[in-house]
Parts: C-alpha cells; sequence; structure tokens
C-alpha cells in the first residue's frame, strides 16, 4: 500500500492544547489590533470627509446667497445690542448655515436682562431673534449695594433710577421670595402702598417696615406660615381702629391668636405718605434689621 503524505502547519508540532492556545492567542491579538487600525482608520476618513463635505456645503450656501445679513430682533427693550452680536457671534457675509440656533440661544439666556430667547434662520440671508425680557418687580440690598431683581428671583443687575420706586427688600433669600409676598400684599392694597421694605428673616418669614423705614415707622413681624392670614388681620385691625397711624414702633404677629404691640418713645398721629418721587431707595441701615436677617 502506498502511503500519502501531507504538510502539517508548523504551529502544530507544539506540544498538544499548548499549542492550539498559543495559535488562538495570536490570531485573535492580531485581528484586534487589524480591527483598532481599521477602525481609527475608517473614523479618521468619515472624519475627514465629513469636515470637507461641511465645509464644501457651506461654501456653495455661501456661493448661493445663503449669508448672514441682516439680523432683526423683536421683544428688545434693556438688552445691549453690542451683547446680542456677541452671542451670534456670526460677522456678517458669513454662511448663515454655520450659525447654531440653540448655541446662540443659550448665550442670549445668559444675558442679565434676558428671560427667554427664540432664535430663528429665516433663509437666504435673515436671522430673527424674539426676546421675553425680564420685569424688575423689587429692589434687593446687599449691604450698600442695589440690584433690581424679577418674578423668579433672578438679580438682573445695578438700579436704575427709573426703578427706585420698586419694593425695597433685604435678608438671605429675599430675592427668591419676593414674588410670593408681593401676591400676598396684593389682596390687602391698602397695607401695600404703605410698605416701604421687607426684610427676609432665617430665610424663613418677613419683617416689613411700614410708611418709614427705621426711625418713624412700624415694623411689622409676619409669621412663617399663615401669612396671608396674619396680613389680613393687620387689614382688618387698621380700619376698624386706624392702628397704623397710632406711632407704633412694632407690631408682632407671629402668634396666630394674638396681637403684641409696641409703642415708639414718642408717639404721634401719622398720615399716609405719597412715596413717590424719589430717585433713591430709602436704604436699611447697615447694622439691624438688613444685616442681621
Amino acid at each position: 500500500m502506498r502511503h500519502m503524505t501531507m504538510a502539517i502547519p508548523f504551529l502544530i508540532s507544539l506540544p498538544g492544547t499548548r499549542a492550539r492556545k498559543w495559535l488562538a492567542a495570536g490570531t485573535m491579538t492580531t485581528a484586534l489590533v487589524m480591527a483598532a487600525w481599521m477602525s481609527g482608520a475608517i473614523a479618521w476618513t468619515q472624519n475627514m470627509l465629513r469636515d470637507v463635505t461641511l465645509d464644501g456645503l457651506m461654501d456653495i450656501s455661501a456661493d448661493a446667497g445663503i449669508k448672514l445679513r441682516q439680523i432683526t430682533v423683536t421683544g428688545r427693550g434693556r438688552t445691549d445690542p453690542d451683547d446680542l452680536l456677541g452671542a451670534v457671534d456670526l460677522p456678517r457675509g458669513a454662511p448663515l448655515l454655520e450659525l447654531d440656533p440653540a448655541t446662540v440661544r443659550t448665550r442670549l439666556e445668559q444675558l442679565p436682562w434676558v428671560r427667554l430667547a427664540t432664535v430663528e434662520r429665516h433663509l437666504p440671508d435673515e436671522l430673527h431673534i424674539t426676546l421675553v425680557e425680564k420685569t424688575p418687580i423689587a429692589l434687593w440690598q446687599n449691604g450698600s449695594d442695589f440690584r433690581m431683581v424679577d418674578a423668579d428671583g433672578s438679580v438682573i443687575g445695578p438700579m436704575l433710577p427709573e426703578y427706585s420706586h420698586l419694593p425695597l427688600i433685604a435678608g438671605r433669600g429675599a430675592p427668591d421670595a419676593v414674588s410670593d409676598l408681593l401676591t400676598l400684599l396684593s389682596a390687602e392694597p391698602d397695607i401695600m402702598q404703605r410698605v416701604r421694605a421687607a426684610v427676609r428673616v432665617g430665610s424663613r418669614r418677613w419683617d416689613l417696615w411700614i410708611d418709614a423705614v427705621g426711625e418713624g415707622g412700624t415694623e411689622v413681624k409676619l409669621p412663617e406660615f399663615d401669612t396671608g392670614t396674619a396680613l389680613s388681620r393687620l387689614a382688618a385691625m387698621d380700619r376698624e381702629q386706624k392702628l397704623l397711624e397710632r406711632g407704633l414702633e412694632m407690631i408682632d404677629l407671629r402668634v396666630l391668636d394674638r396681637m403684641i404691640v409696641r409703642a415708639a418713645p414718642t408717639t404721634q398721629t401719622r398720615s399716609t405718605p405719597a412715596g413717590k418721587g424719589r430717585t433713591r431707595p430709602p436704604a436699611l441701615p447697615a447694622t439691624g434689621p438688613a444685616r442681621n436677617a
């Protein structure tokens, strides 16, 4: 009988199982290296092609007249035009498709006066921006500094003279809580028009200054809870007994079923002050309630 001879791969000449393990490991390592290299090469090629494609698209769109030529804005009252242009960050004549509306909107809503922004590309050459600006509702005294705040508790910026008539607030947490306080006060307009300042105490409750801040005014201590009920009691007592015209130094309403009052050293009858025409709010003392709140 004739014997046939067959060529055998040399790795098989290594001893038994160990040879198979080496072969498998080597094959796997080689495959992983090749896969990693191919992935990197493909990713690099895709990125390069994408960049080339995008650049080409921008050039084509610009050649077709899709360029930034004008920016229109609605809703702008206080926002600085230079800040608007800085948020857009795209020069006149640049391809309009380079602009990302979502990025511009985010930048705009970081500006001091901007509450909400909408950004739209109007082809072929216009960018349209719609702004909803913040409305100051109070002045926050922080030391000797006065800042305007809106209904959301956002600090807008330094006080402008035309807003000097706004209610004065102080204390930690006052900007965040002032909207709720003004809502409660609006239910008692006779009290509200006589409030000259409100101090947030311990980030929990309010002290009001009626008619004046400090000497000549009445400090009203409101409770942490049932604040609206306390204000209603105060308004009713004032209507029935002219309580706020008795020259009281302090009225404590923190206990629901009682009212504690303290007369001023020199009692005098007050008339309701108009409180209009001032160009700067009546600052709370640097020491005392504004500092200790």
